[in-house]
């Protein structure tokens, strides 16, 4: 038998093994993965809900995020919000949308979702969040590792 016959089988047998796991390697890489961290949130009574959470891009590729929403309560658009604490009127900042996250980057956000209140700390591991992204929905479910807390005023 002629082993130099077989010597291009062998190549090319070899060649696609090694485009098979570069292929899965770079679509690994280049698929959607968008995780959320909770990092506290304050309870403010008969207003609603300041969220502040890192948004994390694990992929290679850039995500918008456009929208965001826990259970059926969208977040705020407002990049400010004027409330009334005492005699004194103060504001409070937030990130507005879309938010851009370049590959392998993350960024803290303060939300305000103005319908939404937790009873209990162990209420939001029940809760849906919901992502929507210029490269599809995420769907998570949070853990907890945080203790929220009440506040009257929050600056």
């Amino acid at each position: 038998m002629d082993w130099w016959k077989l010597t291009p089988i062998i190549i090319s047998v070899l060649a696609m093994f090694i485009s098979a796991i570069n292929f899965l390697y770079n679509y690994s890489r280049n698929k959607k993965n968008l995780d959320i961290e909770l990092i506290n949130y304050y309870n403010i009574p008969y207003s609603g809900t300041f969220v502040r959470i890192n948004l994390i891009n694990k992929s290679l590729n850039n995500i918008t995020i456009t929208k965001m929403c826990v259970n059926k309560y969208e977040v705020i658009r407002n990049k400010k919000i004027f409330f009334k604490y005492d005699t004194r009127l103060n504001s409070l900042d937030f990130d507005v949308f879309p938010i851009k996250l370049e590959s392998y980057e993350a960024k803290e956000l303060l939300l305000y979702f103005p319908e939404l209140h937790f009873v209990k700390s162990t209420d939001i591991t029940k809760d849906l969040y919901q992502i929507y992204s210029s490269r599809g929905k995420v769907k998570s479910k949070l853990v907890n590792k945080c203790k929220g807390e009440n506040y009257t005023y929050l600056l």
